[in-house]
């Protein structure tokens, strides 16, 4: 059969900066290939037009994204049909994500105009958190939760077989005689050695990815950590180290990449695994730099030391909150002290860092946001990301902000074509804490993010990160030209000018 993977529009109604690629749909896609399907992923936001850093105006942003969805003349909206005409797919999946998820439905439905026989699949975050919401829109056909790999495959296997016997796919929800058949949830798999490499060559527009963007790797999945505010697994399953190098050697050989990005959600939880991993880079002497995401209890100096040698360059920790009271309430088990010595850790190793930070959650007061200030003053990284808190069902935050009458939890599916993302979920978009007014919220979120911002676009912070790159800028200068384009557009000197110029400009040849 002729599956097309869908990632649906965000970044070309927001402008916002997107890197890498469809990782989950890239995993998917090999899957099927393998099977014998012939398979593309189409991710609509590689088409955008603008590449932009600035997130102080986020919320305005955020509802460009909600006009775009209700402007069926928007230029992105026959882009995707003629991707549909050419490809002629018998099935289509598309990824759910909370943030997007009207857009992923406004996918479905042009699917469903191209071809009403077609088959239409959802999953990702939002698909497994809201297995039947999918269904409420006559243009979704299933609905699967979970790590989807086998599921979308037997799924896929039923459907060109003519079978309707779905009973015994994991995670499946799906309609019959008008009804909808809510699935199990599935068990995430825990040999992840058993999938093939992601098929980053059934990209479509491969001119839109640079080698930096093919370089996105994860090791593992899951996270043992139960923060109120996160609903992902929690059990960690590995691939072997072997699996993972095969990798890491497959996107130096077709793609030249030099920078990877370890996605895992906290890569340095098994130490021994990671200092394993480590000695395998320089032994083998591949002479890559890499990034990953992980939490400041989880490192310390010989770690450290030991991580830079083998090439990492940057490393992104959620901080959170300066609030001892908030850093409580929200299950963070990472102590302000921990946070000191990890920061002195990334300064002395010259390891250029992001620190993430949220504000406008359920309990906080103007106090906790300005101790959350201070505290970014002190650790002091050379990024600093500041985020809005949104609610996610699954999460301790979410049945706390329920108990306090500022969630519904029972919304419908037209809330989120009309809704702020940033807004979804709330009761009353202008009471999202207990202890400020909207108006004193606001006031306090324009203070914050007036100050993060002008701590992200210190010149010196900028060349901190390039310096920290210069051996990948040595091995492909397209990068350098990238980071500088992005520099001067943070900084106000370069307007926003098309990104796809821009981005094939920075690519890499297919092969």
């Amino acid at each position: 059969m002729k599956v097309l993977l869908m990632d649906s529009p965000y970044a070309v109604f927001t402008g916002y900066c997107e890197r890498f690629f469809a990782s989950g749909m890239a995993s998917i896609a090999a899957i099927l290939r393998q099977a014998g399907h012939e398979v593309a992923i189409f991710e609509a936001d590689t088409l955008r037009e603008s590449d932009d850093l600035d997130f102080g105006s986020e919320y305005l942003r955020l509802q460009a994204y909600i006009n775009g969805l209700n402007n069926s003349s928007h230029w992105i909206w026959p882009k995707i049909y003629q991707v549909l005409e050419e490809f002629r797919p018998d099935v289509v999946g598309i990824t759910a994500v909370t943030m997007k998820f009207g857009s992923t439905v406004r996918v479905a439905e042009l699917c469903k105009v191209y071809n009403p026989n077609m088959k239409v699949i959802v999953g990702g975050p939002h698909a497994t958190d809201w297995p039947a919401m999918s269904l409420q829109s006559p243009a979704v056909d299933f609905n699967v939760a979970g790590e989807a790999e086998e599921s979308v495959l037997s799924l896929v296997q039923a459907i060109e077989a003519g079978s309707e016997d779905y009973e015994n796919i994991p995670g499946l929800t799906y309609r019959r005689n008008g009804q909808t058949i809510l699935g199990t949830h599935p068990k995430p798999p825990r040999d992840l050695d058993i999938f093939p490499y992601p098929a980053r060559d059934l990209l479509m527009n491969p001119g839109r990815y640079t080698s930096e963007d093919m370089g996105l790797v994860l090791t593992s999945r899951g996270c043992p950590y139960d923060c109120a505010f996160c609903s992902h697994e929690r059990h960690v399953r590995y691939r072997s180290l072997d699996n993972v190098m095969g990798e890491i050697r497959l996107c130096i050989e077709r793609y030249r990449t030099r920078q990877f990005t370890f996605k895992d959600d906290s890569f340095t939880v098994n130490r021994k695994r990671t200092i394993d991993f480590c000695r395998r880079l320089i032994s083998e002497g591949l002479g890559i730099n890499w990034e990953c995401t992980t939490r400041v209890n989880l490192l310390d100096d010989e770690l450290l030391e030991l991580m830079v040698k083998s090439g990492l360059n940057n490393v992104k920790v959620g901080i959170e909150t300066g609030s001892e009271r908030i850093l409580r309430s929200i299950s963070k088990k990472a102590s302000f002290d921990q946070m000191r010595a990890a920061a002195a850790g990334f300064n002395k190793h010259h390891i250029f860092w992001t620190g993430y930070f949220m504000y406008g959650l359920p309990d906080e007061t103007f106090e906790d946001m300005q101790a959350t200030f201070r505290l970014m003053k002190e650790l002091t990284p050379p990024h600093a990301g500041l985020g809005l808190y949104a609610p996610y069902p699954n999460t301790q935050l979410w049945h706390d902000g329920v108990r306090l009458g500022l969630i519904n939890p029972d919304v419908e599916l037209d809330h989120f074509f009309n809704t702020n993302p940033k807004d979804y979920f709330f009761a009353d978009p202008q009471h999202r804490v207990v202890q400020m007014s909207h108006e004193e919220l606001e006031e306090a979120a324009a203070w914050m993010m007036t100050r993060f911002n002008k701590h992200n676009t210190q010149v010196k912070t900028l060349l901190r990160r390039g310096w920290t790159r210069r051996k990948l800028y040595l091995r492909d200068w397209r990068l350098l030209h990238g980071d500088v384009v992005k520099a001067l557009t943070w900084l106000g000197l370069l307007g926003r000018g098309p990104a796809r110029h821009r981005r094939q400009r920075t690519s890499v040849t297919p092969p």
